[in-house]
């Protein structure tokens, strides 16, 4: 099926469909970028979108005056098979999610599966919650897949990772809560009930 996000920036709203990016005029879609290949991530702002192309460590930014393309900033995203799976922009700053995921070898113990918050401007690229090793822990990412929310002074996201316990493959599902004030991040269990008790808006 189709690669398809959205992004509204308070004004107008963006639709990415694989590997291009169109805006919602009147009812009809006016196309703004288009990629040779599929489009991982994008977020619109202030008159600009950042997109990340499939398999580049670079963020480009549009203006969606006149199309024209200048580089923001570039993320190194560490092991092969790493990617931007989203981006927003709170404040000003360029948040992205950043995925390293390779298959396992049952035999050989093989593979890896993390993943960090990236706080990223012109100037500084900072990767938030990491892990040193190759799979995530209680205390960094798995796989963080999607911003679900802005909740005060907070951002939620979702963690769906895998990890090797006692040579055994298991599923991560978790909410993480990034709070902007002391750039931490905490980690819950994604269950259901969690997530109504939170008064959360885009």
């Amino acid at each position: 099926g189709s690669h398809v996000r959205l992004s509204y920036d308070g004004s107008d709203l963006f639709v990415l469909i694989d590997n291009a990016i169109y805006i919602v005029n009147e009812g009809e879609l006016k196309e703004i970028y288009r990629a040779a290949e599929r489009i991982n991530g994008f977020t619109a702002d202030n008159g600009y979108i950042y997109v990340t192309d499939k398999d580049s460590s670079d963020i480009n930014k549009i203006a969606i005056s006149d199309k024209s393309k200048t580089l923001y900033c570039s993320v190194n995203c560490g092991k092969h098979n790493s990617f931007i799976s989203d981006m927003t922009i709170v404040n000003g700053d360029l948040y992205l999610l950043q995925v390293e995921c390779a298959d396992f070898s049952y035999f050989y113990g093989s593979g890896y599966w993390r993943g960090a918050l990236i706080k990223a401007n012109s100037d500084e690229v900072k990767k938030i919650a990491l892990s040193p090793s190759d799979f995530g822990t209680e205390e960094t990412f798995y796989s963080p897949l999607r911003f679900l929310a802005k909740r005060k002074d907070e951002l939620l996201i979702m963690d769906d990772g895998v990890v090797a316990e006692n040579g055994e493959i298991k599923q991560k599902n978790r909410l993480a809560i990034f709070n902007f004030a002391d750039e931490t991040v905490m980690f819950s269990d994604m269950t259901e009930q969690l997530l109504y008790n939170f008064n959360v808006s885009f």
